[in-house]
């Protein structure tokens, strides 16, 4: 049984301990330790996993020197600007890794994790769970059959909205930079990752390759006092042709699901990717897919089935992952940055709860406008849209922001 450690255990680090729970009822891995820098926060799970033999550990550092040889592997639900110097590290200590999504804000960064990997021996998963869902995984064999010709299009949709405290959750929420590493945190690299992943990853040539995108446009906007986005159109042309369509902000008036749009020769998809797909063939016929299963949990079992040996492929290895860091790192390029709302254009709400809500005017049917047209902001008339200008993939060896 594969010994896992995993840095942190409260907010999104609990998926990490719940899905090493349930593999380790199933015989397959357990979590053997646990970074609990503030052990009085958590008194009953810090002891809950005590009994279960867990040992806990005031930081990273001090797990990987103290356990690294009473481990296999070890979970990073951590910050985005720890995770590549994170990885290197648990890497250099002789152990595999997941890494959550992105595995790093920056391309450079991405491409050392790939360096540290290969001198290591060991293997990186990116969690990218969306992608490691069983939904994502017949909407790709479907592609790769054939069963909707050649791929035209994809395009996603993100309305998801966000309060005040969301912002306040971490000191990197919202930043460019954090403990003076790249974070670049806003909904393309964070809450809505996983959807310009799956559009990707849904465009790579086979199951276990993501599109090589060759050119960027965006624009990427914030309407809140932070330092990057909470608005970003973006359309990118990949190798083979292929349109790719993102559009998604933290402003809207409230959380809707993400759509999915697919659009081939032979047939289109309309997909929900937290519950389904429907498939409309050129001949009349039409199919459902459904989502099942835990996709955290799944991207957890496919790690430890690789890690043990048992399987071959990780659902999504760095060389995947690093798409999706290139095609965000283009977008900030092609936007020159991050522009500001006027304030007039800009209102906030709130609730019952007492949970503060930023608002764009109009942006609701401006956005919506955008995604059907397949535009970006400026290009629906929107007078405060700076226009992003085409930034070519072969161009990006180093980023840094203009």
């Amino acid at each position: 049984m594969l010994r896992f450690g995993v840095a942190g255990i409260g907010g999104y680090a609990g998926a990490y301990v719940r899905s090493l729970e349930a593999m380790e009822k199933e015989g397959i891995a357990r979590m053997a330790a646990a970074v609990v820098r503030t052990p009085s926060k958590y008194p009953k799970e810090v002891e809950a996993l005590r009994v279960r033999g867990v040992r806990i550990y005031p930081s990273l550092e001090a797990m990987l020197d103290e356990a690294g040889k009473e481990l296999d592997a070890v979970g990073l639900p951590t910050g985005i600007q720890d995770h590549m110097p994170q990885t290197v590290a648990a890497l250099r200590a002789g152990l595999h890794v997941v890494v959550e999504k992105p595995p790093a804000a920056v391309v450079q960064d991405v491409r050392a994790m790939i360096e540290a990997r290969d001198r290591s021996g060991r293997q990186v998963a990116v969690g990218f769970q969306s992608q490691s869902g069983p939904l994502m995984k017949d909407l790709k064999k479907l592609i790769l059959d054939g069963r909707l010709g050649k791929i035209t299009e994809l395009a996603a949709f993100g309305p998801w909205a966000r309060h005040r405290n969301y912002y306040a959750r971490n000191r990197w929420a919202g930043k460019i930079m954090a403990d003076g590493r790249w974070a670049l945190d806003g909904p393309m690299m964070n809450a809505l990752a996983h959807y310009l992943m799956d559009l990707l990853y849904l465009a790579g040539p086979d199951m276990y390759s993501a599109a090589r995108v060759e050119e960027v446009t965006a624009e990427c906007c914030h309407a809140r006092a932070i330092e990057t986005e909470d608005l970003t159109t973006l359309r990118a042309r990949a190798a083979d042709g292929v349109s790719i369509y993102f559009a998604g902000t933290h402003c809207w008036t409230s959380n809707k699901p993400v759509r999915i749009e697919i659009t081939g020769e032979k047939g289109t998809v309309v997909c929900n990717p937290a519950s389904g797909a429907e498939v409309r063939y050129a001949n009349g016929e039409t199919e459902t897919l459904k989502e099942s299963g835990n996709d955290v949990l799944e991207m957890f079992r496919n790690a430890a089935a690789v890690f043990s040996g048992r399987e071959r492929h990780i659902n999504c290895p760095l060389e995947m992952a690093i798409a999706h860091t290139i095609t965000a790192n283009c977008a900030y390029l092609s936007s020159g940055g991050f522009h500001a709302v006027p304030p007039d254009q800009v209102y906030e709400e709130t609730d019952a709860k007492g949970e503060v809500w930023t608002r764009i005017r109009g942006i609701e049917d401006w956005l919506g406008r955008a995604f059907r047209e397949r535009k970006l902001l400026s290009e629906v008339g929107i007078p405060w849209a700076v226009p992003g200008r085409p930034y070519r993939a072969s161009d990006l060896h180093e980023f840094r922001l203009p």
